[in-house]
């Protein structure tokens, strides 16, 4: 009674200080985080063994005591703690163990990073061009970007982009997720693109493209390539063409052992009951599955089975014609196709997951977001028509549709419209 209480007005339930007892703190999760630590003992253990250090009763407690007590300590991560302690140690020629003890009576240490990184972040944001929130998240990702020169940076920038004669724009964006670019001489870079040319058989600009979206490309093996190519011609695969453009789509499959790529292949044809050369082709179409643990195909598989009642050659038609239906969790689809359900009632009519399945498959492929602005507009009858045609609309015809009818709405009617539309972006 006493947590419940605590929670009327919206807020996180505080332990007082002082009583000497770790209590559950519980927050709020957000789509797609991770779960939140729930006691300072477990906060300060995952600090500990991120650290590479000792855990022990004297600092482990500490560090728990210091988060039951200081609100600064309670929003950093365990990850983002040990980066910055990381940091203060190299910046003052201490070790991460020292750093930890003084960060009891200076929790700031663990918040935030030191001074001069903060402003050589600063200095790069500046020389770059880039927003600072921008480099901040990419320096999260990969901490030598904290570490770099801005003039240096922005000078071996400019030289890549005229050596390859492409915008300064695309290199920056490319440093941004590969720094281990500006050691690459130009020489260096066109040896590479060169080899990735041959392997992936792309011109030019289309080689730019698939560059700039996945800078990771630049650091492939071209000869692991070329074993993934032939492994998969060996298996059955129609087109080396449409092998290499399946690559070229998704670069995790170019880096793939060829004897994990083999089981992935042998769990989807002994799920659908395909032949080896069917199944690789079927993969090639739909590249996802290369990245699907036959495990989880067998669930897929097994909860549409049970849960849609369908014949079991109407049903492999089905998902051979949509295989992204194999790749969520049952748990996911099962939430989807609630959904979709919830949408058909809200237009006056009825579906199950077998209706789903035979008229509009594709729909359990969405994420639920887009399944949500769908449901939003049936059940407040902007659309009217079959459940099976709201469910599938095209985002464009949504968008339109809500743009319609906030023309000629209230101005709260209009904000709520707006965030319905921002769940299509």
């Amino acid at each position: 009674m006493q947590r419940r209480s605590q929670r009327r007005d919206g807020g996180n339930p505080v332990r007082p200080a002082g009583d000497g007892q770790p209590t559950t703190i519980r927050q709020e999760r957000r789509p797609g985080r991770p779960k939140e630590v729930s006691t300072g003992w477990s906060w300060a253990m995952s600090v500990m063994e991120e650290a590479g250090c000792r855990i022990d009763g004297g600092l482990t407690g500490r560090l728990a005591e210091t988060w039951d007590v200081s609100q600064i300590v309670r929003t950093v991560r365990p990850g983002r703690a040990v980066a910055n302690a990381q940091a203060h140690a190299r910046a003052r020629g201490l070790s991460v163990h020292e750093i930890l003890a003084r960060a009891v009576d200076e929790p700031s240490l663990l918040r935030n990073p030191p001074k001069a990184q903060r402003d050589r972040l600063e200095r790069l944001s500046e020389a770059l061009g880039v927003p600072l929130c921008q480099l901040k998240r990419a320096a999260k990702r990969t901490e030598r970007l904290s570490a770099l020169e801005p003039d240096d940076v922005r000078q071996q920038v400019e030289v890549l982009a005229s050596g390859l004669d492409w915008p300064p724009a695309a290199i920056i964006d490319m440093v941004l997720v590969r720094p281990d670019i500006l050691d690459l001489t130009t020489a260096g870079l066109h040896g590479r693109l060169a080899r990735l040319t041959g392997v992936l058989e792309l011109d030019a600009a289309r080689l730019e493209t698939v560059i700039r979206r996945d800078p990771q490309w630049l650091f492939e093996d071209p000869d692991a390539i070329e074993q993934v190519i032939d492994h998969l011609m060996a298996l059955g695969a129609r087109s080396q063409v449409k092998v290499r453009a399946l690559l070229a789509r998704d670069r995790r499959l170019a880096g793939t052992d060829p004897a994990v790529l083999s089981g992935r292949i042998e769990g989807l044809r002994m799920a659908l009951g395909l032949e080896t050369a069917d199944a690789v082709n079927l993969m090639i179409r739909q590249p996802v599955l290369a990245l699907v643990s036959p495990g989880r195909l067998s669930e897929g598989l097994h909860f549409l089975r049970q849960s849609s009642g369908l014949p079991e050659r109407e049903l492999i038609s089905i998902v051979v014609a949509v295989p992204t239906l194999l790749v969520c969790a049952p748990r996911t689809l099962r939430r989807k196709a609630k959904l979709v359900m919830r949408l058909a009632a809200a237009a006056g009519q009825e579906a199950t997951l077998a209706d789903i399945l035979r008229t509009c498959p594709s729909v359990l492929s969405f994420a639920v977001p887009r399944l949500l602005v769908r449901y939003w507009i049936a059940r407040h009858r902007l659309r009217a028509g079959r459940w099976s045609a709201m469910a599938s609309a095209t985002d464009a015809s949504c968008a339109r549709l809500i743009d319609r009818v906030a023309a000629h709405t209230d101005a709260g009617s209009r904000d709520c419209l707006r965030s319905v539309r921002k769940r299509m972006r």
